[in-house]
């Protein structure tokens, strides 16, 4: 039996699991959500939780990043998201956000962020990081000793705001950030 899972949920204990719903809600959900879905898949599908909580959305939406996934940063996205990095006009708008993430995708394939630390009040996430494959175009091994702070504003498990700020002892200290750089550095 799986541990923390009761013994009608487990797969030893039952030969052949249900869906819990029926075919055609799956279905529906599989189009809803843009998953797809066989025969033999519909028994394993599982419905996430919603909305997601603050923490999670921002790490699904940094997955899509690193992935280059447009269209799933897109469903992570209020329809008033702002795009703010550092000193930069502000990209305002979903559709506007997608276009940057589409041209940023196309012209930095090999971007990826590597999470820290991340923390969490009151639906703002912060996440302490560094990058490889940006726009600044540095080996990777000096590029990772560059670290900067995301900081996302999550309304009901989509983010209003995504932030690029500069690493610093202040900004640390807003968003309740580990000050001990030793640890940051991976």
């Amino acid at each position: 039996m799986l541990v923390g899972v009761s013994p009608e949920l487990s797969e030893s204990s039952t030969p052949e699991r249900q869906p819990s719903g029926s075919t055609e809600q799956i279905r529906r959900l599989s189009a809803l959500t843009g998953l797809a879905t066989s025969a033999s898949a519909e028994d394993d599908l599982c419905v996430a939780r919603q909305p997601l909580p603050p923490v999670a959305a921002v790490v699904g939406f940094i997955d899509c990043i690193n992935r280059g996934d447009v269209a799933g940063l897109t469903t992570l996205m209020t329809e008033d998201h702002e795009l703010l990095v550092l000193d930069e006009p502000r990209v305002r708008g979903r559709d506007a956000n997608a276009a940057a993430w589409k041209g940023y995708a196309t012209s930095f394939p090999e971007y990826v962020i590597y999470p820290h630390q991340i923390t969490e009040r009151n639906g703002r996430v912060a996440v302490l990081g560094h990058t490889t494959g940006s726009h600044l175009g540095l080996p990777d091994d000096e590029e990772v000793q560059l670290l900067v702070i995301w900081v996302a504003e999550v309304r009901h498990g989509a983010l209003s705001l995504w932030r690029i700020l500069d690493d610093s002892p202040a900004a640390r200290y807003e968003f309740g950030l580990s000050p001990d750089r030793a640890a940051d550095v991976q």
